[in-house]
């Protein structure tokens, strides 16, 4: 029930409203993959997570309609390349 509560705060889903399916929860520390990254760490992020969803609606038939992004990460255009995503 909590994460569900969270879940709904985030998208803006009343409690009158049933809880969107299929949400992709995804929580990066600061610094994470920067030494993995094969490519500029502003690309690797986005291509990533899309590569994740388009697998999971293929593989799975599953269509990921909404992505959660939490972190501690404090650079506002890193938060702004997320909602650019329209990830929340």
């Amino acid at each position: 029930r909590l994460a569900d509560a969270h879940a709904r705060h985030a998208m803006n889903v009343s409690v009158n409203e049933p809880t969107p399916p299929y949400i992709m929860s995804i929580h990066i520390q600061h610094g994470d993959f920067y030494e993995q990254c094969e490519v500029p760490v502003d690309q690797f992020f986005a291509s990533f997570f899309i590569i994740a969803q388009w697998e999971l609606r293929i593989q799975k038939g599953i269509e990921v309609t909404h992505v959660i992004m939490t972190s501690d990460e404090s650079d506002p255009g890193w938060w702004s390349e997320v909602r650019a995503l329209g990830w929340m």
